[in-house]
């Protein structure tokens, strides 16, 4: 596990929504309003050690920050590939997000993409990411959310 890039992506993110972004139409979203990769099961970050401290860490981050965050893990289809996952999140996420390459991270084992909308105090942070336990072989979906 890389852990270091975890904590790297984390500062990225935090410092994202701290940092005014630019402008975007529309009201908040909310994770509901996020489409879920097809096939893709709800899981239990708890049950599986990568999830859980993927999770954990993004979770006590955010909170450290006082941000309002959002999260949910699915389980994603046997075989399901990164780039099929970052394909369907590259075409389904529009409505005035803008993608930002300080939040990509593509290192095997878990990867992820992001995008931000709004600034100031209705800023947003979305990421996607996908996990694989390379013990069980099973591959996690996490989407967060995120605002100020």
């Amino acid at each position: 596990m890389r852990f270091p890039r975890i904590a790297l992506f984390l500062f990225a993110l935090t410092m994202l929504i701290v940092l005014p972004a630019a402008c975007s139409s529309g009201a908040p979203a909310s994770l509901g309003d996020v489409p879920v990769f097809a096939g893709a099961e709800p899981a239990d970050a708890s049950a599986n050690y990568i999830t859980d401290a993927m999770v954990t860490s993004i979770e006590q981050s955010i909170a450290k920050q006082n941000l309002a965050s959002e999260v949910s893990l699915y389980r994603l289809p046997e075989g399901t590939q990164w780039d099929a996952v970052k394909q369907f999140y590259t075409t389904e996420i529009n409505d005035g997000w803008e993608p930002v390459p300080e939040l990509t991270q593509e290192a095997g084992v878990i990867n992820i993409i992001g995008w931000q909308r709004g600034s100031g105090a209705s800023e947003q942070i979305l990421i996607a990411g996908q996990a694989e336990d390379p013990t069980s072989g099973e591959t996690f979906l996490l989407l967060g959310l995120f605002s100020e």
